[in-house]
């Protein structure tokens, strides 16, 4: 995992990124590497950089190495929005000069969980009939009338239908080169119903098409993913006087074509925005020293206030059925209730918490407007760094840690290293900077 953070003002973008990768095996044990580049220079021609984070790799190839590859080309944009664009029509070309096989391979890992999911689903309601039964029976045996395999067959419908109606709702997602793939090959066809993982009775035409369906989906929607890997290009193009940042993740390349989706961008100018500070990837620590609390205490306050209404209303149903209330009056009473659940849960987010979050941000932001850039680079550094000293305290795996490797990005001088680790010792490769020309390394 990763802690990265990007502060804007009209002089800079301060850039800071952690250096702990986690590794995965086949047997699902985790490693962590405190030696990762997530940081870089983007042009070499222009005041442009990027971070990135998630996955490191895109169509198994490093990302690091693809942006030193693009850096290469020494292209010129007028924004960091066209140089945003630029990279991501570079992966776009890298994916479709990959092998077939693994761009097979890479759709399918944005298919088959979801749908591995919907058949493992079905397996578990399966079980719960099963113990149901078992329950309810006098001598100890399950019941002769449960039908396993309809059973079974019922919740697969009813969970794929689920899905496809979730994604339904969601929007279309971005594809680099225009429109979603609305069409299943032959091929992907036969390797998506080859390897779901699902049982003998669900193999028929009826849930092969509501598979196949619901496969396009996942293919043309903006899907939940979990481990996409996410980019931020921040600095200056040649139009641009002051910074700007745009961040996306990307969810691989499907059906031939780079699926992403845009998250967050800022254009720092004299009226709108003057400053700005943004967190990526693990943003708990960060959002709860910048204002008090992050998305799970948020949700955990909602709860507990939810709690404590249906408890309160539990009391007060409980005293009118001992008085002799009528039926009626306690489903008005119900349906009120509900009513009144919805609109405190919509006033706390917007009056409550987004009303806080507004006020801490505009006070760090009207320090920030003012910061020097050697201040700026500080607080990003000092940002990520309290986040890895939070995952040193927990339990778990230290998923943030390492040298944080800091930039500045500014118009007059460009891309600069403020602190950058090196998996060698200056003093011993004299020969590397003379290759170099005393350039920037890497």
């Amino acid at each position: 995992m990763t802690a990265e953070v990007a502060i804007l003002n009209k002089l800079a973008v301060a850039l800071a990124a952690d250096s702990t990768v986690t590794i995965s095996s086949a047997e699902e044990k985790h490693k962590t590497f405190e030696s990762a580049d997530k940081l870089f220079e983007l042009s070499a021609t222009q005041p442009l950089g990027v971070m990135f984070f998630g996955d490191g790799h895109y169509m198994d190839m490093p990302v690091g190495v693809l942006v030193k590859e693009f850096r290469r080309k020494r292209l010129d944009f007028n924004t960091v929005s066209e140089a945003r664009d630029s990279f991501l029509s570079y992966l776009q070309t890298i994916g479709k000069d990959s092998p077939s096989k693994l761009k097979v391979e890479h759709t399918l890992a944005h298919i088959l969980p979801f749908l591995n999911m919907v058949f493992e689903g079905a397996f578990s309601d399966l079980q719960k009939v099963a113990l149901e039964s078992f329950k309810r029976s006098s001598d100890g045996e399950y019941e002769s009338e449960i039908d396993s395999d309809q059973v079974y067959l019922s919740a697969v419908r009813r969970r794929i239908l689920t899905l496809t109606h979730f994604l339904e709702g969601r929007e279309d997602a971005a594809f680099v080169g225009g429109e979603a793939p609305k069409r299943l090959t032959k091929a992907l066809t036969e390797s998506i119903l080859s390897n779901v993982e699902r049982a003998e009775i669900a193999k028929s035409g009826e849930i092969d098409d509501l598979v196949l369906k619901v496969s396009r989906l996942l293919i043309r929607k903006d899907t939940p993913d979990g481990s996409p890997s996410g980019l931020v290009f921040a600095g200056f193009g040649e139009d641009e006087i002051f910074p700007s940042m745009h961040s996306c993740m990307i969810d691989g390349f499907i059906r031939g074509k780079l699926k992403y989706r845009h998250t967050q961008f800022c254009d720092i100018d004299r009226m709108d925005r003057s400053a700005a500070v943004y967190g990526f990837a693990q943003r708990d620590v960060l959002e709860r020293f910048l204002y008090g609390f992050d998305g799970a205490t948020r949700k955990h306050i909602v709860d507990v206030a939810k709690w404590g209404m249906a408890s309160y209303l539990k009391d007060v149903i409980d005293a009118l059925k001992e008085a002799g209330a009528s039926d009626e009056l306690v489903e008005e009473l119900l349906k009120r209730n509900q009513s009144g659940v919805e609109e405190f849960e919509k006033t706390l987010e917007t009056d409550g918490f987004e009303n806080v979050v507004a006020t801490g941000r505009n006070e760090i932001e009207d320090l920030v407007r003012f910061m020097p850039k050697p201040d700026l680079a500080e607080m990003a550094e000092s940002l990520v760094n309290l986040t890895s000293m939070k995952r040193r305290v927990s339990k778990g795996m230290e998923t943030v840690g390492g040298p944080v490797d800091v930039a500045v990005i500014s118009k007059s001088e460009g891309f600069v290293w403020v602190k950058r680790k090196h998996y060698f010792d200056s003093k011993y490769n004299h020969r590397f900077f003379t290759r170099k020309g005393f350039g920037q390394i890497g």
